[in-house]
């Protein structure tokens, strides 16, 4: 009898969208002895999946692109700091970004999405991250880039993007600590993959010792 032919298994196709900020203090949470090695986490949850869920037509093949989202300093945001010290110490901060995105460059199907750093009293934060990432996140979708979106924010400003493209047919995985992710979020997730459980040699895999 001849044997039939087995079509090949679809490869699905996954994109990550980095919360850099909410993803630091997620690690910090479960470890504060460790740095985020960057270009290396992509490829750990592509082979987590496989792994430990059972993702069998997860590999490195699959991964589309990695967006990784923060804001960013700048000269603007720098002119706005009237104490001499905390400008000093910004500015050198804003060096050593400038240089990590030179590095980031390197890294294959990684990218860096930036937004101009606020500053209100003398204070210098990040606003409107969560809202980049919805935007990027229903683009996507809607021009079926992907099949799984993983989501390593906790912001629940995400949850009205979420619930769309799930109804658009797409996967959601989320990842991030409890303490940082809102439970209506967590709840709306195909999946949650929780930092805080990851094993010492899971977590060897994308990040460093101090």
């Amino acid at each position: 009898m001849q044997e039939t032919n087995k079509p090949p298994v679809l490869k699905m196709r996954i994109m990550i969208f980095l919360d850099l900020d909410n993803f630091r203090q997620s690690l910090s949470l479960r470890d504060r002895n460790r740095f985020f090695d960057f270009g290396k986490f992509q490829y750990f949850l592509i082979s987590y999946l496989n792994k430990k869920f059972g993702f069998n037509s997860c590999e490195k093949e699959s991964l589309v692109r990695c967006y990784a989202y923060t804001g960013e300093y700048t000269q603007n945001t720098l002119k706005k700091i009237k104490d001499f010290g905390l400008a000093d110490i910004y500015k050198k901060r804003m060096q050593a970004q400038h240089k990590f995105f030179e590095i980031i460059k390197e890294f294959n199907f990684f990218e860096i999405k930036t937004l101009p750093l606020k500053c209100e009293n003398n204070k210098i934060f990040q606003k409107g991250i969560d809202v980049r990432i919805a935007v990027d996140l229903v683009y996507h979708s809607f021009s079926d880039n992907f099949d799984i979106a993983v989501i390593c924010s906790g912001d629940i400003d995400l949850i009205e993007a979420v619930k769309l493209i799930k109804n658009l047919g797409k996967r959601v995985i989320l990842v991030s600590h409890p303490e940082l992710v809102s439970k209506e979020l967590k709840k709306e997730a195909d999946l949650f993959i929780n930092i805080a459980k990851l094993e010492e040699q899971e977590l060897n895999e994308f990040s460093r010792i101090k």
